[in-house]
């Protein structure tokens, strides 16, 4: 699957058990990817690539491999990539 679109995230949004939701939508998973951002020092659109990668994650739109794969075409190097799935 390449980016979900704005129709799949929705669905599977939908779909997603309520404490899916409340993780996608909480504050801390903000605050989670805002620290990422800050350790390593991440451009702001970088960080919004960061933040749409773990929400598809969270639905289930992509797996651990597509979601190295969007950090790695978004420009972070592998090494940070892998550390900042391990986050």
């Amino acid at each position: 699957m390449g980016t979900p679109t704005k129709e799949q995230v929705l669905a599977a949004y939908g779909n997603a058990p309520q404490f899916v939701r409340d993780v996608f939508n909480a504050e801390t998973t903000t605050q989670v990817v805002i620290g990422i951002q800050a350790q390593y020092g991440l451009h702001i659109d970088i960080a919004g690539v960061v933040g749409k990668q773990v929400g598809y994650l969270l639905l289930g739109l992509v797996n651990a491999s597509q979601f190295l794969g969007g950090l790695l075409t978004a420009g972070i190097p592998e090494p940070e990539a892998r550390q900042i799935m391990q986050e």
